[in-house]
């Protein structure tokens, strides 16, 4: 026996005290079986040796070495996936059986002869029709020690058309149909051209390119090849008579070396081929806890604002939204007019750091904490390579570094935020907008509240555990992230981190210089001012005429209110109007701020003109009622005299008559 040989045990028999083996064999002529008697004690001695020199092999196989690659395959069940006309996976294995199944019904009758094999050669040639002796003593042995498996006796047709073709001795060997139109003397072997053709595709491969483009070109551009007409045909033929591959052949030889997959990626772009990629199970399985994961994205609100002051649409409105991946809650909001830029993302985190009441409060809403509770921030935000969060990927790197930062136009790398914008019917005919009665501010506070409803409203029942179900079917709770967040946040399943208000401040509004008065704090032509502000002495700085600057912060969408630092503090202050008036007025962008600015311009540079005009005209209409000019005189020395005599008397009766004070 060889210690690189496995044997099969046949039978360990007490009656003749012998160890039966067999072995399988590849020849050239193909598989041979051949049988090895031990004694008894010879095989158990093997067996008990310290070490043991006969050892079990570690895999047990169901099938012979022929068949290995498809152990543990159902062959019924395949045969449904065959395309082939010829006989079944079972015909073949039951043809076999038919000529062994005399044998296998009584064993003994070989294995106890005293030459097993010749039994098997005299029934080899004794069948209908006679068969090959050392088939039927493979295939004999093959069922016996396989644990009477019918499909040890399958043909091994899977290797059909494997070998390998790269060989020297193939080198002058074309493969492939025989040319229907010239032949089979047509064409050449691809493996004198295999270089050449991957050197083609690699210089002209990339999205959109065809393979048969990089076909023509390849055979045009670097093999020489020419192209000759006749009988109102083209063909393709080699001036010095060189080979040169057909498409199917050029086409094979990049599939072989690149795979499928790499070539289909480099046609079609990433995006499209992952569409057609089996789904791997949902996106959270991977997630645990709140915030381990935050997927944010903008999309553009379907409606058109109306201008305050006009009935012209305005820009459309970006919509920036963070997404807890794991519960699926709105957890940050934010906005820009026109596109998307990272004053939408700085918002989006803002809101996320700070209390939703306050975010309520700030645009004038009745949002509570307790039905919009989460106040942290993800440290690893997902988005997509917008224009938006690369300025604020940029900025922000330090502080809040985002982990991942997907390719644009690719929803599946953020699904679950794509999945959760609003959507929209897509109509056909010509284009059309729809115009909406809101102006941009009162559309910003539509769109918090409705981040605000989704979190009541979206279902989210897919990712609920058992322990989940029980505690959410026994309280009654509806399956919405709400609920999930507040199941997770009370049993502390959260990576988010809460930060300060004043650093949120600092971190995500937009730092802007303020001018100091003695009557408040200014943004360009607004007021604001705020009892802390009155106590802390800073309007006590300016002199009486003058201003001094301070560093402030602002929201963009919301400039109502308005942060500065002083003393190194954040002090927050509201805007105030100069007569009294309905506040809601104040509750404007800070773009829509700064054309309030350049409107109030143009009204004071009418006020002057107008001013100027209506001086001259009431001077001149005093010159015509009085024949005099308005400031007529001259101017004279010293201090004027006490009036007596007929001037006295003329400023009595200018004065009229004087009235004497009744006593009570």
């Amino acid at each position: 026996m060889r210690s690189t040989e496995t044997y099969y045990l046949i039978r360990n028999d007490s009656k003749s005290c012998k160890a039966q083996f067999c072995w399988f064999s590849k020849g050239k002529a193909g598989w041979r079986v051949y049988v090895l008697s031990l004694t008894r004690d010879e095989f158990e001695a093997a067996l008990s040796a310290t070490p043991p020199l006969i050892a079990p092999a570690i895999n047990q196989t169901k099938l012979p070495p022929w068949l290995s690659e498809m152990d543990g395959t159902n062959f019924d069940e395949l045969e449904a996936y065959r395309q082939s006309d010829l006989r079944s996976y079972r015909d073949q294995v039951n043809d076999r059986f038919r000529h062994i199944s005399g044998l296998t019904s009584d064993p003994d009758a070989v294995l106890l002869s005293a030459n097993p094999m010749r039994v098997l050669s005299k029934h080899a040639l004794n069948c209908n029709p006679p068969q090959n002796p050392h088939r039927v003593q493979l295939w004999f042995f093959a069922y016996l020690v396989h644990g009477n498996n019918i499909w040890a006796l399958k043909k091994p047709t899977f290797n059909a058309g494997r070998w390998p073709r790269e060989g020297p001795e193939h080198r002058d060997t074309k493969f492939g149909r025989v040319c229907l139109n010239v032949g089979s003397s047509y064409g050449y072997p691809t493996h004198k051209m295999r270089k050449s053709i991957l050197e083609g595709y690699s210089k002209r491969a990339g999205l959109g390119v065809r393979m048969t483009d990089i076909h023509v070109d390849t055979l045009v551009q670097d093999m020489g090849c020419k192209i000759e007409k006749k009988n109102d045909a083209f063909k393709l033929y080699h001036p010095d008579n060189l080979p040169f591959p057909s498409y199917y052949q050029f086409r094979k030889a990049v599939l072989d070396s690149k795979g499928l997959r790499q070539v289909q990626v480099t046609l079609y772009g990433k995006e499209r081929v992952k569409h057609s990629l089996p789904h791997l199970g949902a996106f959270t399985e991977r997630l645990a806890n709140l915030l381990e994961s935050l997927e944010v994205d903008a999309f553009r609100v379907g409606d058109r604002a109306t201008s305050m002051y006009s009935d012209d649409p305005m820009s459309v409105l970006c919509v920036a939204r963070g997404i807890c991946a794991t519960s699926g809650e709105v957890v940050g909001i934010g906005m820009s007019l026109g596109s998307e830029t990272s004053e939408a993302y700085r918002a989006m985190l803002f809101s996320m750091a700070i209390p939703k009441s306050k975010l309520g409060q700030l645009f004038g809403l009745p949002i509570t904490d307790q039905e919009w509770p989460p106040k942290e921030l993800s440290l690893s935000p997902t988005s997509d390579r917008g224009p938006g969060s690369k300025d604020l990927a940029t900025e922000l790197e330090e502080r809040f570094p985002m982990r991942e930062i997907t390719p644009s136009n690719s929803g599946q790398s953020k699904a679950l935020v794509e999945s959760s914008q609003p959507k929209k019917t897509k109509t056909e005919g010509p284009k059309r907008f729809k115009l909406s009665h809101l102006d941009v501010m009162e559309m910003a506070r539509r769109e918090i509240l409705r981040a605000c409803s989704d979190n009541h409203t979206s279902n989210v029942s897919k990712r609920l555990t058992p322990d989940m179900i029980d505690h959410f079917g026994r309280l009654g709770l509806a399956a919405t992230p709400h609920n999930l967040w507040n199941y997770m946040s009370d049993r502390m399943r959260s990576d988010g981190v809460s930060i300060p208000f004043d650093q949120a401040v600092r971190a995500f509004c937009r730092p802007v210089r303020l001018v100091v008065f003695n009557d408040g704090v200014w943004l360009g032509q607004r007021c604001y001012r705020s009892e802390e502000l009155a106590a802390s002495g800073l309007l006590e700085r300016p002199r009486p005429g003058l201003s001094v600057e301070v560093s402030g912060y602002v929201l963009q969408m919301c400039v109502r209110t308005l942060w500065i630092e002083n003393k190194g503090k954040i002090m927050e202050l509201n805007a105030v109007l100069r007569l009294r008036d309905d506040v809601g007025q104040l509750m404007m962008t800070l773009d829509q701020l700064k054309d309030q600015m350049k409107a109030l311009a143009r009204i004071e540079s009418i006020t002057r003109e107008s001013s100027q005009g209506a001086k001259a005209e009431y001077r001149r209409a005093f010159k015509e009622a009085v024949g005099k000019d308005w400031d007529a005189g001259e101017v004279k020395t010293g201090s004027p005299k006490r009036p007596s005599g007929t001037t006295a008397h003329e400023e009595r009766v200018v004065k009229g008559p004087e009235r004497k004070a009744k006593r009570a």
